[in-house]
């Protein structure tokens, strides 16, 4: 029984969860890459050597 269940979570109906996941994952992509500039922008903001990024990546 336990090897059973196994394979049942190993391989699951693809159709059946992929369309979700990927766009779950499209969103969760979205926001790690918004967030990230986020961070990225106050770093470079308090951060005085890198004046030439800021412009770049800030604007």
């Amino acid at each position: 029984m336990a090897k059973d269940k196994l394979t049942l979570y190993k391989f699951p109906p693809p159709k059946a969860y992929i369309p979700a996941l990927s766009n779950q994952t499209k969103n969760t992509l979205f926001n790690k890459v918004r967030i990230f500039t986020l961070i990225l922008c106050l770093i470079c903001s308090f951060s005085s050597e890198v004046k030439a990024q800021k412009i770049l990546i800030c604007t």
